[in-house]
């Protein structure tokens, strides 16, 4: 098995400014190598309101972002893409499928596959507010009721897109395919 460090990858487009999630704080074994990114793609957006999501378990969307729980007793345990290890994450998603205005494969500067989420205009705004009030605390993308990644808040997101990338063509495809569904 081999130990690689997680790390992120910024890709600003129309921005205004610049909004971080930074990786893992700490190692992170991954059995199969790829590692881990997310970029967010910051876009200028208008639009008011929130996503307000019902309490559901973890899996009952495709698509979901939700915070890591502070404790066991505040969420629902999830496991990770390859089943390795798990995160306990909070009761309520963030963001889910039904805020996606657009799913696309691509590929990043480098050449690698990524997978671009662009949530619409309200989700957009609600993903700013969520990111604004828990700076410091993790935020996990599952997919299909897993975790995919589960970045720490550096500083408020200003709307926009999510980008996952770090793993193999085949592995982005299943995850595409679960998203896109």
């Amino acid at each position: 098995m081999m130990t690689r460090s997680i790390h992120h990858a910024m890709v600003l487009a129309e921005a205004t400014s610049s909004a971080q999630l930074s990786a893992f704080p700490t190692r992170w074994a991954w059995p199969h190598g790829p590692v881990l990114a997310l970029a967010l793609v910051l876009l200028a957006t208008a639009g008011c309101g929130a996503s307000l999501h019902q309490v559901t378990q973890p899996g009952t969307s495709r698509l979901e972002l939700r915070l890591v729980a502070t404790n066991e007793a505040e969420g629902f345990k999830v496991p990770t893409w390859d089943g390795k290890a798990s995160f306990v994450v909070e009761k309520t998603a963030a963001l889910t499928d039904r805020d996606i205005e657009r799913v696309r494969l691509s590929k990043l500067p480098d050449g690698s596959p990524a997978i671009e989420i662009q949530f619409d205009q309200t989700a957009s705004l609600a993903l700013e507010d969520l990111t604004l009030k828990n700076i410091g605390r993790r935020l996990c993308i599952l997919v299909g009721g897993k975790a995919v990644i589960a970045p720490a808040i550096k500083e408020r997101v200003n709307g926009g897109s999510v980008t996952i990338a770090g793993f193999s063509e085949a592995e982005t495809t299943s995850i595409y395919n679960v998203i896109k569904k």
